[in-house]
Parts: C-alpha cells; structure tokens; sequence
C-alpha cells in the first residue's frame, strides 16, 4: 500500500482486502477523534458509518482502526471511537470471533510496555468488549469467554474492578446462571471478611437480580447467616465509611442507592443507622458519608418517615459541624429540605421535628444550616405555631443567654405576622405584651434583665411585631388598645421606661392616655370609622413616645386640637379664615410621617389614610402635591450654578465692552469711577458673609469696633478662625467637595423615596371613588412632578414609572357625575388642564414620549370628563384649533392617537372633526402624511356603524363635504398613482367602501364613481408594496358590482378576492440581461487587447531606466522609443485604463525622479 493504506498483517487477505483509502476518508477518522463535545463525536461517527455503508472503505478495515483508537490516551477521542465501534459492530453484524481477534491482535501486546502503555491497553479492552456487549455480538457460546476476559481485566488494576463489576451485573447478572455467578464470586470475593465497597455492590446485586442463587449454602461461603442481620450490617457500614476514596466519589458510587433501596425494603434501615449513626464524625469523611446516606434514604418512597428517627442529637450535631464547611454544607442542606418536603406531604410529624431541631440548638434558624424551624413554621397549624410560640416566649422573658433571648424575639416578631395567626388575637397580645416587657419597659416582675447591649439590640422588637398586617382596622385597635393597656399597668406597677423623656413628653402622654379612655369608650359603643382612626392613631402615637418621644409630642400637640373640634362635631371645618378643616390637619400629621424612614409609620399612614380618604379637601390635597412638586436641592444648586456661569459671561462681555470702548475720559476719571466703586463695596457688604466672620473671629469680634490686631488673637482661635472662613468661604462660593456631593445625591435619593411614599397616598386615593373636583389639580402636579424627575439629574426611574402608573390610574377612572355635587369650577379647570395637555404635545415635550399610550388616554379621561360637566362648546374649539395646527403647522408633534380617539365616541366635537377633515385630507397644502393620517381618521369614524346609525344627519353633512373632494381626487389619481403612497390609495378605498355600507349610500353617483374607479386597472402600479391596496381596489369594485382586472406583470389569483389577475398584453420586452451580458464580453475582450498590447510593447521597468540616468545622453529614451515604433503588433487603444501590472520576481522597483523633456530647440 501507499502511503494512505494502512494494512492489517493479522486478517487474512479475504477480511481485509487491500485498498488505497481516500486521504479524505483518513480525515473522517482524525475529526472522530478530535470530537470534543457529544454532538460533534455523534456527526463524526455518523459520516465514517456512511462511508463504509457506500463501500468506500472495508468493514475490516474500519474495525480495525476503530479498535487501535480505543488506546488513545485522550479520553475524548476513546469515546468517540467507542460510539462509533458500538454502531458499526450493530449495523454491520461482526461476529464475536473476528472482533475477539482484532482485540488479542491490535490491544494485547505481548511485547514490553510501560505502565501507562499497559493501563491504556486494559482500559482500550474494557472498552473494546463493552462495545461488544452493546452491540449484541457476544452471542450464548461466548459469554463464558467475555466473562474471563473481564475478571482477567478487573484483576490487573484495582480501578477497573467497578467498571467490570458494573459490565458484569448489567449483563451477566439476573439470567439465573448459576455457573457465571460462581466463576465471578471465585475470581471477586463477596465474603464478609474481604467485603470493599465495589464488591459490596457486586453482592447485594447477586441479592438482588437472583435472589434465587441466594441460598444458604451461598451465604455460608459469604460468611453471614443473615444478609442483611447484625454481622452483615456492621461489614456494610465498614466498607462505607472506610472507603479508600473521596466522600464526593462514595457519594457518586452505585452501592449506595442500591444498598439504601434495600434496606427500606428489608426494614433494616433503623438497624443499619443505629450501627452507622454512632460512628459519625467530622474528623475524617465519615461524617459526611453517613450524611450522604441520609440523602439517599430521604430520596426513597416511603422512607420519609425514617428520617426523624435518624436524625439523632448527634447526627443533627454532626450535620451542624459539617454545614460549617463549604464543601459539606449544601449536602446537609439536601436533607434539611427534603425533611421539610417530607412534613408537607404528611409523612413526617411537623411539630416532633421542630421540638426536635429545637432541643439540638434553640436558635437553630441562626445556623448556616438555619431556616429549616421558619419553614416548618410557615405552614403550620394554629396549635402548633402556639406551642413553639411557647418555648420562645419562655426563652423570652427567662434569665438564658442574651443570644438566645434575643433570637426568641425575632423569631415571635416572624410568628406574629403568619396569616395563620391573624385571626388569634388574643395569643398575638400575648406575644406582643411579652415583647413589651423586654423592649420599651424594664424592671417588669417575672421578666430577667438585660444588659446595656441587650436593651440596644431589644429596642425595636416591640414595633416590628406591630408592623404586621391585620385583617381590619378593628382587629389593629383591639390589638393597640390591649398593648397600650397593658404597658400603663406595668408603669404603674413601678416598671421603668427604657428610654427617657422630659416632663413635657410625659405630660404630653398622660393627656394622650386621657383621649384613649374617652375614644375607647365611644369605640366599644358605636365602633365608628373615625373614632376607630383616632383611636388608632393616639395608640400609635402613645407607642412611639417609648422610641420617638420628640416626634410623638410633635404629632400628639398637632392631633389634639383636631380630635377636640372633631369631639365637638365640627367635621367640615369653619368659615373661611379660622382654623383649617380636621382632615386638613390629619394630612399634615401623615406627610410628617411619611417623611420618617419607619416602615411601621409608614403602615400607619396606609391605614389611617384609607378611611379619611373621602374627606379629602382641596387644601389636603394640595398638601400632597406640593411634596410632589417640591423640588430636589441638587437641581437648586444646578440652577444656581447656570446663574453664576451665566453672570460670569456678562462681566466678561462687560469686560470686554469696556476694553473696546475709548479711553476719552483719562486716567483722571477711571481713578475716580475705582473710588466710587470701592464706596460702594464697602457700603454694600454681604450680611452673611459678616456673620460668617464674626463667628469665625468668636469674641474677639465683640472686643471692640476699631481694627482688630491679629498679632493679639491666639494661635488656638486663629486655627478655629482659619477653619470657619474655610467654611464660610465653602458656603460662599457655591463649590460642592466629594463629601458634599455624597450628602447631595442621599439627600435626592431621600426625596424621592419621600414622593413615591407621598405618590402611593395619592394613589390609594384614585383607588377609592375620587371626588372629580380634585382630579384638575392632580393631572398638571403629576404631570409636572414627572417632567422634573425626566429632566433631573440625578437617577429618578422609580419615580418615573411610578408617575407614569399613577396617570394610567387616572385615564381608567369611571367616573359619573350624575346624582354627585360638584362645583361650577370644574369644567373650567378640565378645559384649562386639557389645553395644558394639547400644548405640551404640541410643544414636543419629553413627558408625551415617557407616558406613551397612556397620553392620549389621559387627554380623552379629561374630555369625556368636561363632557360631563356641560363643556362641549369649549372643547369642540379647543380640538378644532388643535386639529388645524395639526394639519397645517410643521411644529406641531400632536400624537395622532390625540385625535383618533376623540373620533371615537359620539359627541358634538367628533363630526366638527370630520368635517374638517374631510376638506384638509385632500388639501395640497397639508402635509402627505398627515393627508394620509386624516383618511385614517375619516375611515374609522366612517367604519363605526353604531355612531353612523345614531347620527345620520351629522353624517350626511360630513359626507356631503367629503365626496366631491374624494371624485376630484380620484380625478388626479389617473396621472399621479405612482406617485402617491399605498398607503393613502388603501385608505382612499376604505371610506369609499364604508360609504358603500352606510343606509345613505345615494349620496354619491356610484355609476360614475365606478367609471372613475375603472380607469385605474389599466395604470396600476406594478411594485409589490401596492398589494394591500390592490386587494382593497378589488373589494371595493365587488361591493359595487364590478370586477376589476388588474394588469400586472406576474399571473397569480388573489387568496382574499378569488379575482384573477391577468396578464399585460404580450409586448417585446427588452432583454436588458442579454444586452449586459454582450457588454461585459465586450469588455474582456477589450482587457484582453489592453494585456496584449502590454506585452508585446516590452515595456522596460524601473530598474532599467535608473541605469543611465544621471549623466547620460537621451539615446536611450530615443532608441526605446523608435523601439515602440518599429513593432508592427501593438495597437494603441484609445481612451482605455491601464491594467495593473504584475510585479516581476527578478526586478526590484525602484523610484525615479521623472525628469522634465527638453523642448525641440
């Protein structure tokens, strides 16, 4: 063979014929063993398989190379060349034999080898006999063979034991061959004293698959009486937890999985832990293989009840210790969520496992294990989350460890909020009392102390646990009322408060305690809204003076005054000039506490302002929108920097008008103007400025009126004077450092976060039947607060989407103002608000892009609204003026959406509309796609048959106007349909087919209309993009009972219309591809002459004419050039680029200067 044959000296000649084999079929075999990932190994295989399937190489030859590849020391090429032996010993049908021998031949040197050498040739063995079995060619006679080979292969390396073992049971086991099993238990010992835990697998499969070769006899030989009694389960549990191998790779073995399925079957699962459990230990891998076992037994139906009794103290113990390593913890985490999985199906005792995990460490949630008592809780029953309530609360209020208590309470504040508990006050004012008692009170009788650092960190328990919901608001003030209650005792029962307060704040509260008793009391009898909030508010309030005692004074001071003209009955508030209405009032208490970054408060708010919600007035409102509106410091100090830059630009063109003026006036008069200047300098100081000074200079600036002498100050207070003017100057200039930008940007975010607290106020209003008088003041706040947090400079998304939510609210409001007060003001203020809205689109601003679809929505909210309000008139003018600068102004960028929805619903406004464009939309002096946008329009209103049916007369008028500025237009449309854009020809259509539809359809000449229509099938336009307007010319000439045909170009038959489309009479088309094809021959051949005529013109290069350059005569440029007169084969051709020529190896170019030619004297 060449040098591509590869021949095989052990096959006779008749197996495998010699062939020169392609160089490409060679590379199918260098790709198969190149493959890198599955998909690439499977193409590979499958292209050498078609080969030999097309006969373009042997069989023989192809098992052959096949098998060599298997001694590749790359294990990506050894399974590509393992799948495709495994397929081609299939589909080719080799018989045992002449694989056996390629195998004896190609893989069992008998020649000397290294070590590496030697385990590649078992390992390729083991691969090549794997292929065998899978393929299916062992037949019955050659088991026996196989099985030897194999033993011989487990017994030369120990690590090839398992893969045998696994080959073994896969396809030698469960046949009952009793003969097999003996020769592999002969050459793998399965007795009890030599049990690994590769052969602990190969036992309990023998147990498994046959059972029935399980005799007595067998388990003498084994050494057991039982399989699976004391003896056997004390070897098993030796040979997991003494495996000569990493825990990850015991936990990948196979015995594990089956020896656990075994062992729930036996029921010696219990028996087997109670050997293993105590020899767990984190101080080799002992520990994390009887864990591994544990994750094992968990996945097995039915043994999920065996799990609680397995996790034992010290299992759980060792499971803590191993949470605390990284390579370990996500093992423990397995069985921790497959016991709680296990709870939830019902097959574990929930509250047994929680006492369980309890008894092992009480802040076990803290763990990094944790979490585990927190879902067990979370879908527990009422009874149960009392009793573990119980343990906490004992730990709560006990003498333990700090560490303890302190997880005690948080984990009470969690089981306070589950939704279980909502409905059980009472046990939650029992929780809640016993957090009082360590949090806000000390010294209570029964309660142990805490230290200074306990009390810290026990502080805000007590308002967390209030901070949960409740299902009503008379649920939160039994729970307030109880709390309150029970607190006063404790003070009175001579119980400390753990934060101080001066007498005020203590006055303050017992007046506070005085209105509970007396709301309480109207709340029992009527159980009212609004004594229910007062009296939730006060609780609150009274609460806060244990942790906020100057802003629960500051709220209590403000709140009296409203309860006591509320007591009176004076809800509306007085005449105007006295004090402002109580709701009024409520709403300032709220922003101030929405302006504190307290989630409890926050709720508060939530509560007390969904039921003094319908009281909103228009001065309470205006108190939340102008938090809205207030704007943020950073863009202040912008402003102000524009302001300064821009001041320093006028004095310096000051400046410069000054330098360019004449100098008339002399020395003698700048003099005097600087004299005058400085007067006024000194007359006009800056008052802040000198206070600044005058803190700087301390008492020194009180010495005395005359100059101070600075020799006399202290070095001291020259340092404190040096770091106030430093301060001052700071102010002064308007010049931020890192830390003041730092404390800009928290102060925004800050903002923002109070406005979207404000905004979600705002919101819960619209969600609760707004009162329509105050909507014309919340579009233009929300409109403005958004174009400001547009424009900020700072990072104001969630504000932006907010608002931009807040507006969709309000464009889906239903509102009805039928049977409702409302005042003669509102419809002036809808009208004046939606012109704001018009001229803000037609101003181009960024907010229409922001809102979207939810502009126009928002402008149509307010018309159907001014409707309502008698307004029509007003609005009819208003979209009028709208429209025509729409139409006619190119800086108008009105959404069209503004005008498509006022068209569609009926009012005055709608047909006014229409009529206008039913004259502009064919007017040369709008705009094309604004023509075209006003078809849109037409077509719409026209489709609507619910309005064209209501209002016939309006319809009559607007197609009285339409229909003879729709027949001059067809007019032009013979002359100008190439033209016009598919889209207006398509509109065009559509109205005249709504006009077909409409009950006055006698308005209009059809007769004529179709003549019209008719001269326009010979001239359509031939371009793919006319398609949809052609269908709609189609339909239209159905409707009216014609059929159009369209002459086209190509033939088809349209889907929608079933009108043919014929053919263009036949006329001579000019083959323009013929004619290009005849130009470019030309200009080959032309290339060719221009390459032709170079060649034989010998034209010298470079290199030659730089010889004789310099100093020499012309007689060379004369001799080259009779040289190129003489030739008789060049022809000149005129006017022809110059091909590029190729560069010669043997010449160097060289540049030359081009010298200039002599004229002829």
């Amino acid at each position: 063979m060449g040098v591509l044959q590869e021949p095989s000296s052990d096959l006779p000649s008749s197996e495998v014929p010699e062939q020169v084999v392609k160089k490409v079929t060679l590379d199918q075999f260098w790709r198969l063993g190149q493959a890198k990932n599955e998909k690439n190994r499977i193409e590979a295989a499958s292209k050498v398989l078609q080969i030999v399937a097309k006969a373009e190489v042997d069989v023989g030859y192809t098992m052959t190379r096949l098998i060599k590849g298997l001694v590749g020391s790359s294990n990506e090429s050894r399974q590509g060349y393992f799948v495709c032996l495994t397929e081609l010993l299939r589909q080719a049908g080799v018989g045992y034999k002449m694989v056996a021998k390629q195998v004896g031949a190609h893989l069992k040197s008998g020649g000397a080898l290294s070590k590496g050498e030697e385990a590649d040739s078992l390992v390729a063995q083991l691969l090549a006999y794997t292929a065998m079995l899978r393929a299916g060619v062992v037949q019955e006679e050659d088991r026996g063979e196989v099985v030897r080979e194999l033993l011989e292969i487990s017994g030369a390396r120990k690590y090839l034991l398992l893969p045998v073992i696994k080959l073994l049971v896969e396809y030698f086991l469960g046949k009952g061959d009793k003969d097999t099993v003996s020769t592999i238990t002969q050459t793998i010992s399965v007795k009890i004293a030599d049990l690994s835990i590769d052969s602990l697998y190969l036992l309990l499969s023998i147990y498994k698959l046959d059972q029935a070769l399980v005799t007595e006899q067998f388990l003498v030989e084994v050494g057991v009486k039982k399989l699976f009694g004391k003896k056997a389960l004390e070897m098993f549990s030796s040979c997991l937890l003494t495996a000569n191998m990493p825990p990850s790779v015991v936990a990948e073995h196979p015995v594990l999985p089956l020896l656990a399925s075994l062992l729930v079957e036996k029921e010696a699962m219990a028996k087997f832990w109670q050997v293993m459990g105590p020899e767990l230990t984190v101080a080799n891998s002992k520990g994390q293989v009887g864990w591994t076992v544990l994750r094992e037994a968990g996945r097995l139906v039915g043994a999920g009840k065996l799990l609680p009794d397995m996790l034992s103290r010290h299992t759980l113990s060792v499971g803590v210790q191993l949470a605390s390593r990284q390579a370990s913890v996500g093992l423990v985490k397995d069985v921790l969520a497959t016991v709680v999985a296990r709870v939830e199906m019902g097959e574990v005792d929930r509250m047994g496992m929680v006492k369980k995990l309890l008894d092992m460490d009480l802040c076990w949630d803290k763990l990094p294990i944790g979490g585990t008592v927190s879902q067990l809780l979370a879908k527990a029953d009422v009874e149960t989350v009392k009793e573990v309530g119980k343990v906490y609360l004992a730990s709560l209020v006990g003498e333990g460890k700090v560490g303890d208590r302190l997880h005690s309470a948080c984990m009470l504040v969690k089981m306070v909020g589950l939704p279980v508990m909502q409905g059980d006050l009472e046990w939650r004012g029992e929780v809640l009392q016993g957090l009082a008692s360590v949090s806000v009170v000390g010294g209570v009788v029964g309660v142990g102390e805490f230290n200074s650092s306990g009390r810290d960190q026990m502080k805000d328990v007590l308002f967390r646990a209030l901070d949960s919901r409740n299902k009503n608001l008379e649920d939160s003030v039994m729970l307030l009322l109880g709390l309150v209650k029970n607190i006063k005792e404790q003070l009175n029962n001579n119980a400390a408060r753990v934060k101080a307060v001066t007498g005020e704040q203590n006055e303050m509260a017992e007046k506070a305690m005085g209105v509970i008793d007396k709301l309480e009391k109207k709340w029992r009898k009527a159980k009212g809204k609004e004594a229910g909030v007062f009296l939730f508010l006060y609780c609150q309030m009274w609460l806060q003076m244990f942790s906020q005692p100057d802003l629960a004074t500051e709220v209590l001071g403000e709140l009296a005054p409203v309860y006591d003209r509320w007591a009176r009955g004076d809800k509306k508030g007085q005449v105007e000039g006295e004090e402002p209405a109580w709701v009024e009032v409520v709403t300032e208490i709220l922003i101030s506490l929405l302006a504190q970054n307290n989630h409890l408060l926050r709720g508060v708010v939530g509560a007390v302002f969904s039921v003094v919600g319908k009281e909103m007035t228009a001065p309470a409102m205006d108190s939340l929108l102008a938090v809205l509106r207030e704007k943020d410091e950073d863009d202040g100090d912008d402003d102000d920097e524009d302001e300064e830059d821009g001041d320093e630009d006028d004095k310096e063109d000051g400046a410069s008008d000054m330098e360019s003026g004449d100098d008339e006036d002399g020395d003698d008069s700048s003099e005097s103007e600087d004299e005058e200047d400085e007067e006024k300098d000194e007359k006009q100081v800056n008052p802040a400025l000198l206070t600044k000074i005058s803190g700087a200079l301390g008492e020194h600036a009180a010495d005395s009126d005359d100059d101070l002498d600075m020799d006399d100050v202290p070095d001291e207070d020259m340092a404190k004077l040096d770091q106030k003017l430093v301060e001052a100057f700071k102010v002064l200039g308007g010049r931020k450092d890192g830390l003041a930008k730092k404390k800009a940007a928290l102060s925004s975010l800050a903002s923002m976060h109070f406005k979207l607290r404000v905004l979600e106020l705002v919101e819960l209003y619209l969600n609760h039947a707004p009162n329509p008088d105050l909507l014309p003041a919340i579009v233009p706040a929300l409109l403005d607060t958004l174009d400001k947090a547009v424009r900020s400079s700072s990072s104001q998304e969630p504000l932006v989407k907010r608002l931009v939510s807040v507006l969709g609210k309000v464009s889906s409001l239903k509102i009805k103002i039928e049977g409702t007060t409302i005042s003669s003001q509102l419809g002036e203020e809808v009208v004046q608000v939606l012109t704001s809205l018009l001229d803000l689109a037609s101003s181009g601003s960024v907010v229409v892009t922001t809102l979207g679809h939810t502009f126009p929505r928002l402008a149509i909210f307010m018309l159907r609204l001014g409707e309502q309000c008698g307004k029509s008139d007003e609005l009819q003018s208003l979209y009028d003026t709208s429209l025509t600068a729409w139409l006619h102004q190119s800086t108008c960028v009105l959404p069209n959406s503004i005008f498509s929805l006022a068209m569609s619903h009926s009012w005055i406004g709608c047909w006014s509309l229409a009529t206008t464009l039913a004259t502009s939309a064919f007017s040369s002096e709008v705009r094309q796609f604004r023509r075209v946008a006003s078809l849109t329009f037409l077509s719409g209103l026209l489709h609507n048959k619910a309005m064209v049916r209501d209002n016939m007369e309006q319809m009559e008028k607007v197609v009285g106007q339409l229909v003879p500025a729709l027949i001059q237009e067809l007019e032009k449309l013979k002359d100008i349909i190439e033209k016009v854009k598919p889209k207006y020809l398509l509109e065009v259509f559509s109205i005249l087919q709504a006009l077909k539809a409409i009950p006055g359809d006698k308005l209009v000449d059809w007769d004529s209309l179709v003549q019209k229509l008719k001269g326009l099938e010979k001239i359509w336009p031939r371009s793919k993009i006319y398609n949809l307007a052609c269908k709609a010319y189609v339909r239209l000439g159905l409707k009216c009972g014609v059929q159009f045909e369209v002459e086209v170009v190509q033939k088809g038959v349209s889907a929608e219309t079933d009108v043919e489309v014929v053919e263009k009479p036949a006329k001579k088309k000019k083959n323009r591809n013929k004619k290009s094809q005849e130009y470019l021959k030309k200009a080959k051949e032309m290339k060719y002459e221009m390459v032709k005529a170079q060649d034989n013109a010998k034209v010298p290069s470079f290199a030659a004419m730089v010889e004789d350059n310099i100093n020499n005569d012309d007689d060379s440029t004369k001799s080259t050039k009779r040289k190129l007169k003489d030739d008789e084969d060049v022809e000149t051709p005129v006017k022809v680029k110059k091909a590029k020529k190729k560069k010669d190896d043997t010449e160097t170019p060289v540049k030359v200067k081009k010298t200039k030619k002599k004229k002829p004297e």
